[in-house]
């Protein structure tokens, strides 16, 4: 079994139009609520990046490239990059291709993550996960499409002090 039914759990859902979170004691459901950021808003971050810092343009079906081939929301070993056919804003025809970094990624998707980190923290404050007495049973379980962001569970643990399952 993936949970355990007698625990306490700050369950997170992204999907590509929003994410979900919900707290889950016991058996009863405490909190649920949608917020308008999810997948979606990961890919524009990235193509919008990719616009300001590089003055090119690319799709949607590239950003989600990029957010699963080589974007992390963590520090990895070593650096991955990924080489991008872009057109050139204001071109009709000038194709280029460039490459990015993993950490040139990270840096575009910040904006995601510092408002999912602050939705999640207030959310365990609100609920008092952190104080709970029986806080050993008190976890993250991450759902969605926002696995696809490498690394989401170590940052969500890091930034919350909490263990993170994924499923």
């Amino acid at each position: 079994m993936l949970i355990d039914t007698e625990g306490n759990y700050l369950i997170i859902i992204i999907q590509e139009n929003l994410t979900q979170i919900r707290v889950l004691s016991g058996q009863k459901y405490l909190y649920s609520a949608d917020h308008l950021e999810g997948t979606l808003d990961i890919d524009k971050l990235i193509i919008s990046f990719f616009a300001r810092e590089l003055n090119l343009q690319i799709g949607f079906r590239t950003a989600q490239g990029i957010r699963t081939e080589i974007g992390s929301a963590v520090e990895q070993q070593t650096v991955s990059e990924i080489k991008v056919r872009s057109r050139v804003i204001d071109s009709d025809v000038k194709i280029q291709e460039v490459t990015v970094s993993d950490i040139q990624i990270r840096g575009a998707v910040s904006g995601y993550l510092t408002n999912l980190a602050k939705e999640v923290n207030r959310v365990i404050k609100q609920f008092k996960l952190l104080n709970n007495t029986a806080s050993g049973d008190c976890k993250i379980l991450l759902r969605g499409k926002g696995n696809s962001l490498n690394g989401l569970d170590k940052w969500l643990q890091g930034e919350t002090g909490l263990p993170v399952i994924l499923a």
